[in-house]
């Protein structure tokens, strides 16, 4: 068996996938909301500890923001903060997103994680953008697909996209302090549950990975 995008009544019309990566950009490209769920029905021996219990989380953290994310576009659009509705869901809200994000893993358990803001380097230039780093060094970042990025990047240390990532400080905003927690609020405390059923197998701590938040 492989991955599957199955709908509320149970029914899966499209052919499996081979990853769960390849199932998430299906869902995000066709624009299935949150009734669609992804079923990975591969073997344990199949799947990768780091990173797929990370890219479900992902999914299930995407299933809750994607609304939130588009009803933020309008209202940016009704306050005349953008000239149009943008092309990613996500685009110019990497730094609520990424604070949500770690709020939602840290009331889930998940411990490790700090939310960074950096410049983002692709295509030739350099993006102000905001991910979550762990203190083992693997970075989530599920604000990418505004740079044509996968929906959800899992990335390690070693790895070729690494490069992309300058984070500088970590990500402290006071000033959306007010829209964070509206976001928690309309999350739910059921998405905390369901994330918190999810164990990563996180790599242990590098050495001067994470540095404490400035003011």
């Amino acid at each position: 068996m492989l991955v599957r995008i199955v709908g509320a009544a149970g029914q899966s019309p499209w052919e499996a996938f081979p990853t769960l990566q390849a199932a998430i950009r299906f869902k995000k490209d066709r624009q299935l909301d949150a009734g669609w769920t992804i079923s990975d029905e591969r073997p344990v021996a199949f799947r990768d500890p780091l990173h797929d219990p990370l890219l479900e989380i992902g999914i299930l953290i995407q299933d809750g923001l994607r609304p939130i994310w588009r009803a933020t576009q309008y209202d940016r659009l009704l306050n005349r903060e953008t000239a149009g509705m943008p092309k990613a869901d996500c685009e110019g809200l990497a730094r609520e997103t990424a604070l949500v994000v770690l709020d939602l893993l840290d009331y889930a358990g998940h411990a490790g994680w700090q939310a960074r803001y950096g410049q983002f380097r692709h295509d030739g230039r350099e993006t102000g953008h905001a991910w979550l780093r762990h203190e083992s060094g693997v970075i989530l970042d599920l604000a990418g697909e505004q740079f044509g990025m996968q929906p959800i990047m899992v990335v390690e240390p070693g790895s070729p996209h690494r490069i992309r990532y300058d984070d500088a400080c970590a990500a402290v905003f006071d000033v959306l302090a007010l829209r964070r927690a509206d976001w928690l609020d309309r999350c739910g405390s059921d998405l905390v549950r369901r994330i918190a059923e999810i164990r990563p197998e996180m790599p242990a701590a590098a050495r001067d990975e994470l540095e404490p938040a400035g003011p």
